[in-house]
């Protein structure tokens, strides 16, 4: 074999192996794209997936907290009614418990 064969080959050679290397790299630097694009795509999905359940989740305390403020204020409107019906059925106990009650407060007041 001669010296201008051999270094043609080399040269064909060399050539193979830049452009097995160069469609190696390109087939790497595509699925590193794919691979992050997944990842992305993941993230964004987790993310909206957490948004969901925080949303969910205020929602459910909004409404919890709707019910017992309503709760507290049929409670209230009840215990006045009651307050009401006793009132106008002993009022004579109502002013001695109300007298009572005042005698109560200013003596606790004057020792303090």
């Amino acid at each position: 074999m001669s010296q201008g064969s051999h270094t043609s080959n080399m040269a064909r050679n060399t050539r193979k192996t830049m452009d097995e290397a160069r469609d190696a790299g390109q087939d790497i630097k595509e699925a590193v794209q794919e691979r992050a694009g997944n990842i992305v795509q993941s993230a964004q999905k987790i993310g909206s997936d957490a948004a969901a359940v925080v949303k969910e989740q205020y929602e459910n305390v909004r409404d919890t907290a709707a019910d017992y403020y309503d709760q507290g204020r049929k409670r209230a409107r009840q215990f006045e009614q009651a307050f009401e019906d006793t009132v106008q059925e002993r009022p004579l106990v109502s002013i001695l418990a109300a007298l009572g009650a005042g005698f109560l407060l200013g003596f606790l007041v004057r020792r303090s």
